[in-house]
């Protein structure tokens, strides 16, 4: 008899386990690894060069990276880390003064590839009605840029990012992230560029879709 009660309470013990787990709120689950989709825009990475007619300026162009992302914390302080993979092309623009808007744009499409990894804090900043959370959050922007037939270029760079998170059905959470962050040394080399162009820091814009598992205690 002992026996079969010891059997039973090793096969209950982890049903009623995930079953206290489930009944937590989604927010007290500490950690979470979630799948991110998102859009850059840059500007900057080379200086804007005088020419006759005007200025042209060259910038890597609109990736859309994927990855993933892992959190540890709950609705107050989280620490996280996101991996991201892209393939940017590059942009040659024209303007017709310095700092002006664009004319016309010429684009090599994908001629880039990038791999980011971004350790980051966060932290809620409140509720939103409907359940949602507002989160405001700080990472640092480790880049690894390819060029064909060059070497690769790291850089290191920062980001600030505000985001909305909402519960979808279950453990599922979704969230959207928009970021601003720059990299004071422009992926482009000297040897890059065709004179008198000259690199500059690359600047970025970014909204972020994100679909995350939250478990754990």
């Amino acid at each position: 008899m002992r026996r079969w009660i010891l059997a039973g309470h090793l096969a209950v013990a982890p049903i009623a386990d995930a079953v206290a787990q489930s009944a937590q709120p989604v927010e007290a689950r500490r950690w979470s690894i979630g799948l991110t989709l998102g859009d850059i825009r840059y500007h900057g990475g080379t200086r804007d060069a005088p020419l006759d007619e005007g200025v042209i300026r060259f910038t890597p162009y609109r990736p859309t990276p994927i990855g993933i992302r892992a959190e540890l914390g709950g609705s107050g302080l989280r620490i996280g880390i996101g991996i991201e993979y892209a393939e940017p092309g590059l942009a040659g623009s024209g303007a017709s003064e310095p700092g002006g808007p664009a004319a016309g744009t010429i684009v090599l499409e994908r001629l880039l590839t990038t791999y980011t990894v971004t350790p980051a804090i966060s932290i809620g900043l409140g509720r939103l009605k409907g359940g949602g959370q507002l989160r405001s959050g700080l990472g640092i922007l480790l880049e690894r840029w390819e060029l064909p037939g060059e070497p690769g270029r790291n850089r290191v760079g920062v980001v600030g990012s505000l985001a909305v998170e909402l519960g979808l059905f279950g453990s599922w959470v979704g969230s959207l992230t928009a970021s601003y962050g720059v990299t004071p040394a422009s992926p482009l080399t000297p040897d890059d560029l065709p004179e008198p162009y000259e690199p500059a820091a690359l600047w970025r814009r970014g909204l972020t879709g994100a679909v995350a598992y939250r478990f754990g205690r």
